[in-house]
């Protein structure tokens, strides 16, 4: 019955139901490892068939099986599990006599002082891991080492902005990360990151079928030249871009717009703006309101300060820039 019940749960997508599952699989396998080192630790059970060559050969392919489960294990920081599975190794390898490499044991824990990383630090590690977990599962090639972030955004906008990726119907993890990045509490690197993502699904729309792949590159290209979201560049007829404007801003593209402009991040208040500009590409008139709703709102009045305080900024800097090229100009005359 409980059996039938998990599988009822993964069919309906239940993340805590597939957690449970591989947590299980996990123990089930630590247990079968478990019982494999007292079997071939025991030479009155093992001894009698160390000759038998179809017994040999199974035990050759338990331990390249069992080798790849611990690096997995290890992967996971899962010491305990690992241990368990190298102890196994060992003892089959060792007074088994099974032909196979150990691999490396597990590592003694570092005793030196815990040095929790950066936000950034986080995420870059987390999306290279999450990007090698997907191609495994996918039987893809892993991405080059080194990609740029470029390469990284059009990935998880693609991701995202796709309803059939796991758990994403009605882009609903999309709307996650924009409530994520409108919190003003958000690391400024992840609200840029974020802030790209989304503007770089209004123009790849991983969800449109009609779309090719030769097309979406090119919009990509667009993105990445900071140029308009369209191909034919009349808004009238690109009626799929108006949709994905209104859809975005419902789940929550206006108040990220709002809520980043006020950052202190200059990169991201940049990215907010690009955003903002992206979402109302065209004159789309219902976006256009939601904004205008969401301003007169008190609480968002802040906004216009900002707003009037980037653009006192700008002409200071272009003062500045205008006397400097003077400067250069009379210094070489």
């Amino acid at each position: 019955g409980g059996g039938v019940k998990q599988a009822a749960k993964l069919e309906e997508g239940d993340v805590q139901a597939q957690v449970d599952s591989l947590v299980c699989h996990i123990q089930y396998g630590v247990s079968i490892a478990s019982c494999c080192k007292e079997y071939f630790a025991r030479k009155e059970l093992w001894g009698s068939r160390s000759d038998n060559k179809e017994v040999m050969e199974l035990a050759k392919g338990l331990v390249a099986t069992a080798t790849r489960c611990y690096e997995q294990v290890m992967r996971l920081g899962l010491r305990v599990e690992a241990t368990a599975i190298y102890d196994m190794l060992e003892t089959m390898v060792h007074h088994g006599g099974v032909d196979g490499e150990l691999p490396d044991p597990v590592p003694d824990e570092d005793e030196s002082p815990i040095v929790h990383p950066s936000r950034e630090q986080s995420f870059s590690s987390g999306w290279g891991l999450f990007q090698a977990r997907l191609c495994d599962f996918l039987k893809i090639a892993h991405p080059q080492e080194g990609k740029c972030k470029w390469e990284d955004i059009r990935r998880i906008a693609m991701l995202l902005g796709s309803e059939a990726t796991f758990a994403n119907k009605g882009l609903n993890l999309l709307k996650q990360l924009m409530g994520f990045i409108a919190d003003k509490d958000c690391d400024s690197y992840l609200q840029l990151m974020g802030l790209q993502v989304v503007r770089a699904v209004l123009y790849m729309r991983p969800n449109d079928p009609v779309l090719t792949d030769d097309q979406r590159e090119a919009m990509f290209g667009l993105y990445s030249r900071n140029l308009p979201p369209s191909l034919t560049q009349s808004y009238e007829r690109d009626r799929d871009l108006t949709a994905l404007q209104l859809t975005l801003a419902r789940l929550g593209a206006v108040d990220v717009v709002i809520s980043c402009v006020e950052s202190t991040d200059p990169d991201v208040r940049l990215a907010a703006l690009q955003l903002g500009v992206t979402v109302l590409e065209g004159g789309n008139r219902r976006v256009q309101d939601m904004f205008a709703a969401a301003l007169s709102q008190p609480s968002n009045q802040g906004f216009f300060v900002n707003i009037r305080t980037l653009f006192d900024q700008c002409i200071d800097d272009m003062k500045e820039a205008k006397r400097k090229e003077k400067r250069v100009l009379v210094e070489k005359t």
